[in-house]
């Protein structure tokens, strides 16, 4: 290398290194960061965004370089304000609605922060979400999000993304019908509680006009909607439970019971019968629901929904069998060739049922193990 060359190289190497030391500390720093959750929802998206109090001083125009927690939450609506302007949604459709739910001081990488979270209400299609956080104050500013858990990194030049459509609110309080009526059918307790309230009011109606004994029938169940509404919103909402052994074996013994009563005398008093086995039976209605969990924007309508769903299915198990019982009820041979054996069967089994649930036994399948 020449002479010329070697000088030049020198020169070069003290200029970079005098950039350096000199250079602003800020521009040593990585790029202004705060962090954001996203979750798709019924008919929308829930959107929690967190900054740390030193990005804020500006922004707030706080007096403090490093603003306290107290300082923060005093211009927490100023900053509902700022994220509302800078964050927002739209599908083909149209924009959504926004807003601020709530605003809260937290602690974010060792220091202060405020964390807002907005409720986006948007019409049917998939959202895009654009971000433009802080970039007027800081072209270099980003927001690290995890999308329904996917990461995505928003900033100058990639400040929107579009994210699946959400669920309306009608397909979802659809589906928590869909699976009230389901968890009804599919549980052979349940089914079998129907169908020995449905024979014993047969059986009760059997001198009566069709339309007196539908709607004896009708109370009945009326009695037995009441009691498991109760506790299923009770215990979906946290107010009661019980242990799942101690109430399964419990509607096990609910159906050995009727089955008994309608075996060995004509059933009367039903209505409050039908009320406090419901009860329990509410609990395990309520047991599927904290499996499925409740959707936090339409707790209350997709619990409305799901009971709703068990309705359908209980309507449709006695539209399907009290006519043919009434009619059959009205015959010389009902009691000895249908009610009795029926009613022993379905008490023994449940009988069995409620000896297994209650010692923690085992059984096959097909026995509804």
């Amino acid at each position: 290398m020449t002479r010329g060359a070697w000088a030049f190289a020198r020169a070069a190497a003290l200029l970079l290194l005098t950039l350096g030391l000199w250079a602003p500390p800020a521009l040593a720093h990585d790029a202004p960061r705060s962090f954001c959750h996203v979750k798709t929802v019924p008919g929308g998206l829930d959107v929690r965004v967190e900054t740390a109090a030193h990005l804020l001083t500006r922004s707030l125009a706080l007096a403090t370089e490093w603003p306290s927690e107290a300082e923060l939450l005093a211009a927490r609506e100023r900053y509902e304000q700022l994220v509302l302007d800078a964050v927002t949604a739209h599908t083909p459709a149209g924009p959504c609605a926004a807003e601020a739910a709530a605003t809260r001081a937290v602690r974010l990488l060792d220091e202060p922060a405020l964390e807002v979270t907005l409720r986006f209400d948007c019409p049917a299609g998939p959202v895009t979400l654009r971000n433009t956080w802080r970039f007027e104050l800081d072209p270099r500013s980003e927001t690290l999000c995890s999308v329904d858990g996917t990461p995505f990194r928003f900033w100058l030049r990639e400040s929107q993304l579009t994210v699946a459509a959400p669920p309306t609110r009608a397909q979802v309080l659809l589906g928590f019908v869909r699976s009230g009526a389901a968890h009804v059918l599919a549980g052979a307790d349940h089914v079998l509680f129907i169908v020995s309230l449905v024979l014993g009011a047969a059986w009760r109606a059997r001198a009566w006009p069709l339309r007196r004994g539908l709607g004896h029938v009708a109370g009945v169940i009326t009695g037995f909607t009441l009691g498991h509404s109760v506790t299923l919103i009770a215990a979906s909402l946290g107010w009661v439970s019980l242990p799942s052994r101690v109430t399964e074996t419990v509607i096990a013994l609910s159906i050995v019971v009727v089955a008994a009563e309608n075996a060995w005398r004509e059933p009367r008093g039903r209505l409050l019968t039908a009320a406090g086995f419901g009860l329990v039976h509410g609990l395990g209605f309520a047991s599927v629901l904290s499996e499925v969990g409740l959707p936090e924007r339409v707790r209350l309508g997709a619990l409305l929904a799901f009971n709703g769903g068990v309705e359908l299915a209980q309507l449709g198990l006695v539209l399907l069998l009290y006519p043919p019982l009434a009619h059959a009820a009205r015959r010389p041979w009902f009691r000895r060739a249908l009610l009795l054996p029926s009613s022993l069967s379905l008490g023994a089994v449940a009988a069995l049922w409620a000896l297994v649930r209650g010692l923690g036994w085992a059984l096959p399948s097909w026995l509804g193990g």
